[in-house]
């Protein structure tokens, strides 16, 4: 139930470590909450449990981000995006923990060993852990909901506070 361990995807074989960095980030959780343990069958953690999600730089830390590179006459970064990675990639966590950095965390590696049955029962449990879940997640109980929260979640992708290019949509199974 305790941290170990942070990496890129890399090439989806061979990632980068960069545990030192995402320790620098606030909500990532050092332990997990003690209900989340809970619902993890055989009630231990005999095998790892390996999250999956994303690192991303609010817009807001982006803008000041940009605007002290400005001052200090350095290139600015392109997009949140790119700032994100670059920060992730940092050598020097004390620069990581100056950029405002969040997660969403939204799979894990090995479904099997958690006692949960569903996405959105996965979706709970992570939260339970305390683990940082996108709040605009949805469960839809059919195909026009999917499409009226798709349409919906375009049309306020301005307002959010963090860059998306679309929506994921995951059958809850």
């Amino acid at each position: 139930g305790q941290f170990v361990r942070a990496a890129t995807r890399g090439d989806g074989s061979v990632g980068e470590n960069v545990t030192a960095n995402v320790l620098t980030i606030s909500d990532v959780p050092r332990a997990l909450a003690p209900e989340g343990l809970e619902q993890v069958e055989n009630r231990g953690l005999e095998q790892h449990i390996e999250v999956r999600g994303e690192v991303y730089m609010p817009k807001d830390s982006f803008v000041r981000l940009n605007e002290d590179a400005d001052a200090a006459g350095k290139q600015p970064f392109a997009n949140p995006r790119n700032a994100a990675a670059g920060s992730l990639r940092q050598k020097d966590p004390k620069i990581t923990a100056h950029r405002d950095l969040e997660t969403f965390i939204y799979a894990v590696a090995d479904q099997s060993t958690l006692a949960v049955h569903s996405q959105w029962e996965f979706l709970t449990w992570l939260r339970t852990c305390g683990f940082n879940v996108n709040s605009h997640a949805r469960r839809c109980l059919s195909a026009q909901e999917v499409h009226d929260f798709c349409a919906k979640a375009l049309e306020q992708r301005g307002d959010l506070n963090y860059d998306i290019d679309g929506v994921v949509v995951k059958v809850d199974s």
